[in-house]
């Protein structure tokens, strides 16, 4: 897949990196999404949106479950490990936390797609 989606509406031509949609507000994209699927010729170019989001979903997810894994086993009480422990503890927790931010950015941005082209 090309790493730059071509959008067209009109005479307005959009040249759209998926690998920075997380970075994109919401409201942006929800009017990025409709302005696409309002033109015939984006077809291919949502198509493959809705590949890629596929894709970054599922390696989104598989990262989560990771973070919230090796958070698992990692984090250690303070009670009883002494106080070396907590910068530990709060980077696992960091981890995870925006390990689960980064998947629902994704899963809500693909709604959103899902629900423009089939809506």
């Amino acid at each position: 897949m090309p790493n730059i989606i071509h959008i067209v509406n009109g005479s307005c031509e959009i040249n759209l990196d998926p690998m920075l949609l997380h970075e994109m507000p919401v409201k942006n994209w929800r009017k990025l999404v409709k302005l696409a699927a309002a033109d015939w010729r984006n077809q291919e170019s949502l198509q493959e949106l809705r590949d890629w989001f596929s894709l970054a979903v599922q390696d989104a997810k598989v990262a989560w479950e990771t973070a919230s894994r090796e958070f698992a086993n990692g984090w250690k009480d303070p009670k009883y490990h002494g106080r070396r422990c907590i910068p530990e503890n709060r980077w696992l927790t960091c981890a995870v936390k925006k390990a689960k931010r980064h998947y629902e950015c994704l899963r809500k941005r693909q709604d959103i797609l899902a629900e423009a082209c089939h809506g």
